[in-house]
């Protein structure tokens, strides 16, 4: 089963939409060197510019919400959708809300869809949506 937490950080069930606060952060060139060297890209136009690669943004975004919300062992990200807006520069300050969609079974896994936004100086910079599976217990 999935968890988020509550006001006092301890776990509790997704059985309805939630909304989750992804937090703020500082896009750091660390964070974005990084990403390049996980997925081997030299970045030359990222790095000539100080820009964060939006899927950088993505993936940070999904590691939030693995980190979030307590996904038992098995889940599998089966799908993710994004859409860049705004160009995020190095030493930039981002901040994210996500909102959970009700989990729906199907056989022997959950599914649970979570769209997300992240905001920069004010304005929206990535949004988008992620979905996982995950095995039922039982």
């Amino acid at each position: 089963m999935q968890f988020t937490r509550d006001k006092e950080g301890e776990p509790m069930p997704l059985k309805a939409a939630q909304e989750v606060d992804l937090g703020r952060w500082t896009v750091t060139p660390e964070f974005v060197n990084d990403y390049l060297a996980a997925v081997e890209d030299g970045g030359g136009l990222y790095r000539e510019k100080g820009l964060a690669p939006p899927m950088a943004l993505a993936a940070r975004t999904l590691g939030l919400l693995i980190e979030k919300l307590e996904l038992p062992p098995g889940t599998v990200h089966t799908s993710q959708e994004t859409r860049s807006q705004k160009a995020v520069a190095l030493g930039q300050e981002v901040s994210g809300w996500a909102k959970t969609s009700r989990p729906f079974t199907k056989g022997q896994w959950q599914f649970l869809s979570v769209s997300f936004a992240l905001r920069c100086d004010g304005e929206e910079a990535l949004t988008g949506k992620t979905t996982v599976m995950s095995p039922v217990e039982g």
